[in-house]
């Protein structure tokens, strides 16, 4: 319910009571769903989707939102599976919904994903986390596939990604980005250690500690560091091969 009838209006919908149909045709990423104001497709973006729990949210931007009488809009799932999700910046894309309205805003945490298993799709746990603000060129994808860690001095917050670090001030403005955290690290005799993916993170003091392992295969860990990166900048400082790694 609004006060006062509203024009462009990002609506937020849980998608909780959705139909079985909906969760067993909706392919990787949603990007076989589209949002529809009678025959008008609108900007649409699926923050949270969590197939296995039946549960989630999406946002699309309404044209206009009545006070008196009820706004409809409808999320047709198609069944082409080879669809993908708008671009973030497509005029119809998960950028426009918000874009342009707001200070900041952080989307997502969850995106759908299907594993090709028996039985049809398999959504779970995601990473994509979409970030803009106004007035500032500074529209992307934070991806924080290992999570993010807190600054509590400052404010100051860091994404992690599998091998990826982005730092944001207390008011959501990018600092600085570090695109290969991995290859900074040396092994005992200072060649480049063997590493490529990301752990959990935490900010001690002016340091950013980061466990770094090898991931073989996609399985095993086979080595595995604590890194220590500079809060200021993301420069690597040092490391330390954690015991019984190897």
């Amino acid at each position: 319910m609004v006060t006062s009838d509203l024009t462009n209006f990002p609506v937020q919908v849980k998608l909780d009571g959705a139909p079985q149909d909906f969760w067993d045709r909706i392919n990787y990423q949603a990007g076989n769903v589209r949002a529809f104001v009678g025959e008008t497709e609108v900007p649409f973006v699926a923050s949270r989707v969590m197939g296995g729990a039946q549960e989630g949210e999406i946002s699309a931007l309404l044209p206009n939102v009545s006070s008196s009488v009820a706004t409809t809009f409808v999320l047709r799932v198609y069944s082409d599976e080879s669809m993908s999700p708008r671009a973030y910046d497509d005029a119809l894309g998960a950028g426009a919904v918000y874009s342009g309205r707001y200070s900041a805003v952080v989307l997502g945490g969850h995106a759908p994903r299907n594993y090709g298993s028996v039985g049809g799709p398999v959504l779970t746990v995601g990473d994509a986390l979409y970030f803009s603000r106004v007035g500032v060129d500074q529209t992307f994808a934070l991806n924080t596939h290992q999570g993010v860690a807190k600054d509590h001095a400052t404010g100051w917050k860091f994404s992690i990604d599998t091998n990826r670090i982005n730092a944001f001030d207390e008011n959501g403005v990018q600092q600085w980005v570090n695109t290969d955290p991995s290859g900074d690290l040396q092994d005992d005799t200072g060649a480049a250690a063997d590493v490529d993916h990301l752990c959990d993170g935490t900010v001690f003091g002016n340091w950013l500690l980061v466990p770094i392992n090898n991931y073989a295969g996609g399985q095993a860990t086979t080595a595995a560091y604590l890194a220590v990166f500079d809060v200021t900048d993301g420069s690597y400082i040092t490391s330390t091969l954690l015991t019984g790694s190897q």
